[in-house]
């Protein structure tokens, strides 16, 4: 899935979630008893779900490995240095 289809995909989630969340809070019955209450419990958690599931995907995770394990993150351009990314190394920082 492209990078924008998956933004798209994750922000109509994020939307519904907080939507069910909030009809749930505010204006679900109040009446409901039993089974319904429990109907209720599994909204909830379906919708706190699709809000976490959406955050997921609106923000994918760019640190993964291709199969030659080069990094395919925002730094994968970037060379690396053995002796300058170590904090023991050449103009090391602990900061």
């Amino acid at each position: 899935m492209s990078l924008s289809a998956s933004r798209i995909v994750g922000a109509a989630l994020i939307v519904a979630g907080i939507t069910v969340s909030l009809w749930l809070a505010l204006g679900a019955p109040q009446e409901w008893s039993g089974g319904m209450r429990w109907a209720g419990v599994a909204l909830r958690l379906t919708s706190l779900g699709a809000i976490a599931v959406g955050a997921c995907f609106v923000y994918p995770d760019r640190a993964t490995k291709t199969p030659d394990d080069a990094s395919n993150g925002a730094d994968a351009d970037i060379p690396q240095d053995a002796g300058t990314g170590s904090p023991d190394g050449l103009n090391g920082s602990r900061v």
